[in-house]
């Protein structure tokens, strides 16, 4: 893409490093509250709701019943099923199987719910980070480290102060909680964050130089495999199509590809979606560098001066 527009308003955080402890599992309880909407309540929808919290937490039967109901909602090929059920899911449902310790149904479900709105950045964020948690919390800290990488590349500017946190506790937990490596990845972040000069240095489709590489973050190997089912949904040619076929570029580890369609996204975005076009732009550079730096020189460079004040 030769040029990109100028926007008049581009609300996008800047993410920082910064020295904080391990976040603990009740991270997801503060996170449900970010960016949801309403439910459809269609009828009868209020009991059968009620049925599967009972089941969540009841017999084992009950509480397989109720999985496998949740997954069928979460699959619908209805968006307003899939709405309910990710909103649920974010409410209700995995707070409560947080509270009895079911790490594995939470691993799961999370996993069906990225796969169920891959355009809804807000909830990616949320259920990726659950998923990580969880996997870390059953001992699977390598699928647990792939899933946190994926976060990274996933994440919006303005959630990276968490996602980084989350990943640097990955990283610690597949190496035995070596703090030692927990603090390379925060020093290796932290030179990545500073933000190149020039053009070449700030356009979506040239690779910037960090000062040092993000060794431990680019030896990370993402399996794509759990998200391939979603990407014969998205394969229409509209801005939310594109957008979710970019976020699961993402998750795959596959930044050019995501690239490519948020390009392709940004070209057609309508006014009101710009802000977020160019941020999916910036998510792109930030996943293929491996760094926030060049993704956030990118940011600046596209917001008007008297904004950047």
């Amino acid at each position: 893409m030769s040029s990109y527009k100028k926007l008049c308003n581009v609300s996008v955080a800047f993410a920082f490093l910064i020295a904080a402890g391990p976040l603990d599992l009740g991270v997801f309880h503060s996170i449900a509250a970010r960016g949801q909407q309403a439910a459809a309540n269609p009828p009868g929808k209020a009991l059968a709701d009620a049925d599967l919290l009972r089941g969540i937490s009841g017999t084992a039967e009950e509480c397989a019943r109720a999985e496998e109901v949740i997954v069928e909602r979460l699959a619908s090929p209805q968006w307003e099923t899939r709405d309910a059920a990710t909103n649920l899911l974010m409410n209700r449902v995995l707070p409560e199987l947080l509270k009895l310790k079911r790490y594995d149904l939470v691993a799961h479900l999370s996993l069906e719910a990225v796969l169920a709105v891959p355009g809804e950045l807000n909830r990616l964020e949320y259920f990726q980070t659950a998923r990580v948690k969880a996997l870390a919390a059953l001992g699977k800290t390598s699928e647990a480290l792939s899933a946190a990488k994926s976060l990274y590349n996933v994440s919006g500017m303005g959630y990276m102060r968490q996602a980084l946190l989350v990943v640097a506790d990955a990283v610690a937990a597949s190496n035995r909680n070596d703090a030692a490596l927990y603090q390379q990845f925060a020093r290796e972040q932290a030179d990545g964050a500073m933000m190149p000069t020039g053009e070449a240095a700030t356009s979506p489709t040239t690779r910037g130089s960090s000062p040092k590489p993000p060794l431990l973050l680019s030896n990370v190997k993402v399996d794509g495999a759990p998200y391939q089912r979603a990407f014969d949904r998205e394969a229409g040619s509209d801005f939310g199509s594109l957008t979710a076929t970019g976020n699961l570029f993402l998750l795959c580890d596959r930044a050019e590809d995501a690239r490519r369609m948020f390009e392709r996204a940004y070209m057609i975005a309508p006014e009101d979606r710009l802000a977020y076009a160019t941020e999916n732009l910036a998510r792109a550079m930030k996943a293929r560098d491996g760094t926030v730096g060049r993704a956030n020189a990118f940011v600046l460079s596209v917001r008007p001066k008297e904004d950047q004040r």
